[in-house]
């Protein structure tokens, strides 16, 4: 069984490590989304985290360019890397703002 841990800094990648049953450090990644804006961490809001088939799924809620947006990020749990970055919802516009 791995664990995963995720690391969120302002204007920097998110950082993935991934550690085996013994607790030792198998995997290191730096992830530089293209749908995750990590220069406004203040706007960008954790709603969830998931082990789904094996898979570390985070789901975060940002605003961008006045709509809000529910992202999924699937991470491979044994090496720490990116799976896929996926667009799951958005507001229509500025002025009706939907929340997650």
């Amino acid at each position: 069984m791995a664990v995963l841990l995720f690391h969120f800094e302002p204007n920097k990648r998110i950082t993935v490590k991934a550690f085996d049953s013994l607790h030792k450090e198998v995997a290191s990644v730096d992830h530089l989304c293209r749908l995750v804006d990590i220069n406004i961490p203040k706007e960008i809001k954790f709603k969830g985290l998931y082990d789904i088939n094996g898979e570390a799924v985070l789901f975060l809620e940002q605003e961008h360019l006045g709509k809000r947006q529910l992202i999924r990020l699937r991470f491979n749990s044994h090496d720490a890397s990116l799976v896929e970055e996926k667009l799951m919802g958005e507001s229509p516009n500025i002025n009706k703002r939907t929340f997650f």
